[in-house]
């Protein structure tokens, strides 16, 4: 359960009389956070600082850098005019992947 999503939780029984009586009730501490919404941050953070480092490498291969070797299938030295625009349109989906990867760990808003 993620107490985070929940002001409160009760347990409920009925007693003999028929009447509906409370049997447990948990106030979740502020603040608290469970394992796997820790675990899943951590996941996050590494995924973005890969995510980040792929997008380094495309805005390296789109200013011209030879490094065009080690991309695209290694076919040309400097990137050609088409190929450094793919380039920059991986960056743009990159970008949006690591927003994503960070709005779903709930470590940014995930709109607007």
């Amino acid at each position: 359960m993620i107490w985070r999503d929940f002001a409160h939780y009760a347990i409920y029984r009925t007693n003999t009389r028929g009447l509906r009586e409370q049997l447990l009730f948990v106030m979740p501490m502020a603040g608290s956070r469970g394992t796997h919404e820790s675990l899943q941050g951590i996941a996050a953070i590494i995924a973005t600082v890969i995510l980040v480092l792929l997008m380094y490498f495309r805005v390296v291969l789109a200013v011209w850098l030879p490094l065009g070797q080690a991309a695209w299938g290694g076919e040309h030295r400097v990137l050609p005019a088409a190929l450094r625009e793919g380039s920059l349109a991986a960056v743009v989906i990159l970008g949006l992947a690591t927003w994503m990867v960070l709005a779903r760990a709930n470590l940014v808003a995930p709109g607007g």
